[in-house]
This record gives structure tokens, sequence and C-alpha cells, in this order.
């Protein structure tokens, strides 16, 4: 609290009071002459000018005839805000108004959200050919590569092919599928799979494709002709069958395959196309 350093927080001044005038008496307006309330009738002790008897002063508005600074600076006449500089002086004024904090900067209005159809073109150049209608799990549409990644075995191994936990067949699961897939393959020093082909491809900075799930390569195969070279013939004659990342959950020797609207279950070992997918 910033003490009145002229009546020193008394709010008073010796010698006549101010305001019966050294009478000791007051003119009441229903009461009419009455013993003055601020000197008790004695006629002494005047009001302080300074700080308006309160005892405390935190300066006077330069901007209004006595007005008296609260203790935020804030003139109750005016309404303007002080910087309150402490000061001995009997005639401590105010300082320069405080500058007004301008408002907080309008925030950009969010860019508008893409749709995408059906065989558009996605953000890294491959083809949209499924769109599940929401964006749930940061993800709504899917994209494949615009050109197959070659013809390669699931698992290398020609006697007993890794058995991989928890891949499954759902929208949604291939790149999971995928993760897993890898991590063993590359544990195992395997090279060229099915899976590490997807884990490797980058197209047009996007290196974030996998090998979709047994749902999600049917999807595929609804949206051929927009998506374009789903049934080929493999360089042996066989009909093009393409990899998922989704082993059979009754024999984990076996890994689903599809062409045209035929999913079949084959020895990992086999040689078959393979094709990248991605979320966005």
């Amino acid at each position: 609290m910033a003490t009145c350093s002229k009546c020193s927080g008394r709010g008073k001044i010796s010698g006549q009071c101010s305001i019966c005038k050294g009478t000791g008496k007051e003119d009441h307006w229903e009461r009419g002459i009455i013993r003055c309330r601020f000197c008790n009738g004695t006629g002494k002790d005047k009001k302080c000018d300074q700080c308006d008897g309160t005892g405390v002063f935190y300066g006077k508005c330069p901007d209004c005839i006595g007005g008296l600074l609260n203790a935020n600076g804030i003139c109750p006449f005016c309404g303007k805000q002080f910087t309150i500089t402490p000061s001995s002086s009997t005639t401590s004024t105010a300082q320069t108004p405080k500058p007004s904090t301008p408002p907080p900067a309008a925030k950009p209005a969010p860019a508008p959200v893409q749709i995408y159809k059906i065989g558009d073109k996605g953000p890294a150049g491959g083809i949209v050919f499924y769109d599940k209608g929401n964006n749930s799990d940061g993800w709504r549409y899917m994209e494949v590569s615009p050109k197959y990644l070659g013809q390669t075995e699931w698992d290398n191994a020609k006697m007993f092919q890794v058995k991989i936990s928890g891949t499954k067949a759902g929208i949604g699961e291939g790149k999971r599928n995928t993760e897993l897939i890898i991590a063993v393959h590359k544990n195992k020093n395997k090279k060229g799979t099915a899976a590490l082909k997807c884990g490797e491809y980058t197209l047009n900075g996007f290196s974030d494709w996998f090998m979709p799930s047994k749902d999600e390569l049917n999807e595929l195969f609804k949206n051929q002709n927009k998506v374009g070279e789903f049934n080929r013939i493999t360089t042996t004659g066989l009909p093009g069958y393409i990899w998922s990342s989704t082993q059979n959950e009754r024999n984990n020797d076996k890994v689903w395959v599809q062409y045209s609207n035929q999913q079949i279950d084959v020895d990992k070992n086999s040689e078959f196309w393979v094709r990248a997918v991605r979320y966005f």
C-alpha cells in the first residue's frame, strides 16, 4: 500500500479543520447545526488535501482535476489507467498512460478439406481405391501404387517359413501387419520379400507404403476398373495373384492372395505380384 507522504497515513493534518473551518460545527441538511463529525467539534486537524483523508496516495490523474488513482492506477473519473511511480514527494503524480494491448491476431481460416473420389490421383501419386467416409484413426482414404513392385516371395525360405503372430484380415490392418512382418524378416536377415519391398518403396517423397491386408486387397479388386492392372499373368503363365499381408489364421504357413474375385491361401515361398498401398 502507498502511504500518503503528506499526512503519514493519518488522513488529517494538524491545523484548522478543513470541514468546519475551526468552528467545530457543521450545518447538517436535516438535523441543523451539529458538532463537526470530522474534527469531533475540536475545530482542529484538517483533512489531508493530497489523499482526501484516505491516508493512501497512488498519484493524481494528470487528465482530471483532483482525480485520485486507485491501487491499480485507474482514475475513477475518466477511467484511464496509468503507471504508478512511487514517490515520497507530496506532489507525486501519475505517469504516462499504459499503452493498450492490441487484440490477438485472428487465426487463419483452416484450409478446405480436399475430397477424393475413387480413381483420383492421391497425394503421393497413387490411385485412390477406398474411402471409409470419415477421418478416424488419422486417415480416410487409401491409395495404391500406380505400378506393381514386381514378383517375389512372401517368405523366401524354402522350408520352415517364419510364422508371424498377429496378422489380421480387416480394413485398417495392413500397415500393422506389414510392420510385424518386416520386423521379423529383418531380424532373420531376409532380403527382397514382399513386405520388405513395400516398406522400402518411395514415391514422390512418401515412404509410408505397406502391403494390403486380405480385405484391403479385396477393395482393390472391387475397383479394378479404376485402379488398373489387377489381373496380371505371372512370368510363368500362372494367374497373377497379388500378395496380402494376412496369414491364414488356421495355418500360418499359408498366406492369402487374390486374383480377380478369387482369394486363396498359398505357400509363403510362392512367387506372386506385389502392390503397395498407403493410408491418408
